[in-house]
């Protein structure tokens, strides 16, 4: 039977475990920001660029 103080241990144990993985989570959430912020520019960059290269394109008519 588990007693209040075995599931605190348990607990504190499983909190450690994820502590430790918390460095790595980070790095993967700020580079995964980092990649969709590229996208973004990208798309950006590359749609401006045909709108000064191709302006003929944009005309609704």
């Amino acid at each position: 039977m588990k007693t209040p103080e075995s599931n605190t241990r348990i607990s504190n144990a499983r909190m450690a475990s994820e502590l430790k993985r918390l460095p790595v989570l980070l790095m993967q959430s700020a580079r995964q920001k980092i990649v969709l912020e590229g996208k973004r520019v990208y798309i950006v960059a590359a749609t401006l660029s045909r709108e000064i290269t191709e302006p003929w394109r944009n005309r609704r008519g």
